[in-house]
C-alpha cells in the first residue's frame, strides 16, 4: 500500500505540476507539500484529499477498520438518542481518519442535563488541526442535535493539573475595538506566526510557545467579533477557533505537537483567506 507521501508525489507528477504549483492550487505552503512527499510529516485525510483534488485526483478510502465495541451508557433520553445514531457518528469520525470513539463527561456519568454538551474522546491522526476538530464537532452536533466537544486522544495531558488550575486569564484588553480592527488583529497574528516559523520549527520550545500565544490572540480576537459577521463564512468552525484560545492558554494540548502543526500549516491559510474576505466585505459596505 503506497504511503500518503508517495501517493501525493505520483499524483503531482502525473499532473505535470511542480510542488510550488500544487501548493498554489491547494492554498498550501510548498514546504508543507515537500514535507508530505518526503514523509517528514503526514497530511490529515482532508488535507490529502484537497491536495489530490488540486492535482485532478479524487481520494477514495476502500478499507476501514471495524469499530471497537462500546460500553453501554447510563440509560437516559440523551444516551438513547446517541445510541440510535451511533453508526452515523462512527462513520463520520472514520471519514476524518478517526476511530475508537468514546463518550465521557456528564453523558457517560449519567448526570447530563438539558444544557449538557456531548464530550467525545477519539483516536485521530496526529496532524489534526483546530478547524478539523471544529468541523467534526459541528457534524456530530447535526447528527445528535446537541453541542459537542471532540477531544483527540493524543491531546490528553500527562500532568495532573486540570484546565485552568494555574489561574485564569481575563483577556479583556481592547474592549470596544471595531470589527475591522479585530480582523486586523487576527491577520497580524497570522503574519507573526509566519515570521516565528522563519526562525525555526515547532520542535523549538521558544518557537512553539510564541506560536501558541499568537493562536491564543487569534481566539481572543475572533471571540469578540459579531456572530452575524462570522456567519458570512460558514465553512469556518468559529466556535472551535474561539475555544482554541482557552485550550491553548491553559496548556490542554501540551503533548499534542501534531495538533499545533496541523493548525499552523493546514488550517491557518484557510483562516487567513476567510479573514481577508470578511475584511473586504466590511470595506465594501
Amino acid at each position: 500500500m503506497p504511503s500518503p507521501g508517495s501517493l501525493l508525489r505520483e499524483a503531482r507528477q502525473h499532473a505535470g505540476l511542480t510542488q510550488a504549483e500544487l501548493a498554489r492550487r491547494s492554498a498550501t505552503r510548498q514546504s508543507a507539500v515537500s514535507a508530505y512527499e518526503t514523509g517528514r510529516r503526514g497530511p490529515s485525510i482532508p488535507t490529502l484529499a484537497r491536495l489530490l483534488a488540486a492535482a485532478g485526483f479524487e481520494l477514495r478510502l476502500e478499507a476501514v477498520v471495524a469499530p471497537r465495541p462500546v460500553t453501554s451508557l447510563p440509560d437516559s433520553p440523551l444516551s438513547r438518542r446517541i445510541a440510535s445514531r451511533r453508526d452515523e457518528i462512527v462513520s463520520l469520525i472514520d471519514r476524518y481518519g478517526g476511530s475508537n470513539v468514546r463518550v465521557f463527561g456528564s453523558v457517560a456519568r449519567g448526570d447530563a442535563t438539558a444544557i449538557s454538551d456531548l464530550d467525545l474522546l477519539v483516536d485521530l491522526p496526529s496532524r489534526t488541526g483546530i478547524l478539523t476538530l471544529g468541523r467534526i464537532a459541528r457534524e456530530v452536533e447535526a447528527i445528535v442535535g446537541i453541542a459537542t466537544d471532540v477531544v483527540p486522544e493524543a491531546s490528553l495531558r500527562t500532568r495532573g493539573q486540570g484546565p485552568g488550575a494555574g489561574g485564569g486569564s481575563s483577556a479583556v484588553s481592547g474592549r470596544g475595538r471595531r470589527p475591522q480592527e479585530r480582523l486586523s488583529d487576527v491577520r497580524a497574528a497570522i503574519d507573526a506566526i509566519a515570521r516565528h516559523l522563519e526562525r525555526g520549527d515547532l520542535t523549538d520550545p521558544l518557537v512553539f510557545d510564541a506560536v501558541r500565544m499568537r493562536l491564543v490572540e487569534i481566539g481572543e480576537a475572533v471571540g469578540a467579533l459579531p456572530t452575524e459577521l462570522l456567519a458570512a463564512e460558514p465553512a469556518i468552525p468559529w466556535r472551535e477557533v474561539v475555544a482554541m484560545r482557552h485550550k491553548l492558554a491553559h496548556h490542554d494540548f501540551d503533548t499534542a505537537l501534531g495538533i499545533l502543526e496541523a493548525t499552523v500549516h493546514d488550517d491557518l491559510p484557510e483562516l487567513a483567506a476567510a479573514i481577508e474576505r470578511l475584511q473586504r466585505g466590511l470595506r465594501d459596505t
